[in-house]
């Protein structure tokens, strides 16, 4: 979700989508994160409870890595829809609150790099 420009040129390049499935420029504008979050930031998690259009979630996905999107439908069913900021279309699955790790909340700027950059390390040297 990490947005590469000024908010208003993202949501020149992504505003359609959103303003087709009712979630206005203004609207979104008053959401956490409104411009991203870059690669190394740490996100700070808080509950998952209480998740309203907009949130950012951590989800357990298909993959074994955590997935990150904001929620951009809440279904009768209390199931979500999900999308990535900057994917062309949201999730084709409804996610259920169990998979749900957290609400972002915070976000720690680069703080991540330490483990990206030990991660990486490691794998230089165990090919």
């Amino acid at each position: 979700m990490q947005h590469e420009n000024s908010f208003e040129k993202w949501w020149g390049e992504n505003g359609n989508y959103y303003e087709n499935i009712n979630i206005t420029k203004e609207e979104f504008k008053g959401f956490r994160f409104k411009n991203g979050f870059n690669k190394g930031d740490i996100m700070v998690l808080w509950g998952r409870s209480k998740v309203k259009i907009g949130d950012v979630i951590v989800f357990q996905g298909a993959a074994s890595k955590p997935i990150i999107h904001r929620v951009i439908k809440i279904n009768e069913d209390k199931t979500y829809r999900t999308k990535g900021d900057n994917n062309a279309d949201s999730r084709q699955d409804e996610l259920n609150i169990k998979k749900v790790y957290g609400k972002a909340v915070f976000r720690i700027p680069w703080l991540g790099y330490i483990k990206i950059i030990f991660t990486d390390l490691i794998s230089l040297i165990f090919r």
